[in-house]
């Protein structure tokens, strides 16, 4: 096969688990968010006020974190394409990665062309620059403030008969 994810790991990111990070930052172009997890391993979001937090999907942010997977490696050296002078997300975390806590940053620049479906991502911990499916990405890039308020479920009316 001559796919690139067929003759290497395409882990990029590697955390054992969601619980490996401590503290997040998100920032895109609709604000920057804070996560902090307490004592007891409940998060919060500074932004949030006393607003309930959505923690589905702190959670998959947390999960897309903690298993990112590249399509191909693209270079050492950056690149105009790759659009990270202008970044459209970038997130800023503590956690343990390959058994070193440390404080990491994973920017997520443009797209090569605009139909592709996959981002341009760098990792503070890799000299590579690589492409990453959006599946992982997209909602790093996407969410708004409003996206991490909890809804209450819409009530159903019942019928009185």
């Amino acid at each position: 096969n001559a796919t690139a994810s067929s003759w290497i790991d395409t882990t990029y990111v590697k955390l054992a688990s969601p619980d490996d990070v401590n503290a997040l930052t998100l920032k895109n172009e609709h604000g920057t968010f804070t996560f902090i997890k307490d004592a007891n391993g409940e998060w919060s979001m500074k932004e949030l006020g006393d607003q309930p937090l959505d923690k589905e999907k702190l959670t998959t942010l947390l999960n897309h974190l903690t298993s990112l997977q590249m399509e191909a490696p693209l270079s050492t050296k950056e690149k105009p394409e790759y659009k990270m002078s202008s970044p459209l997300a970038v997130v800023s975390f503590k956690a343990k990665v390959d058994d070193k806590v440390g404080d990491y940053t994973l920017t997520i620049g443009g797209k090569e062309k605009e139909e592709d479906q996959e981002y341009i991502v760098k990792a503070s911990n890799h000299d590579w620059y690589v492409k990453v499916d959006e599946f992982f990405v997209k909602d790093f890039v996407e969410y708004t403030k409003e996206s991490f308020i909890k809804q209450e479920p819409t009530p159903t009316p019942t019928s009185s008969q």
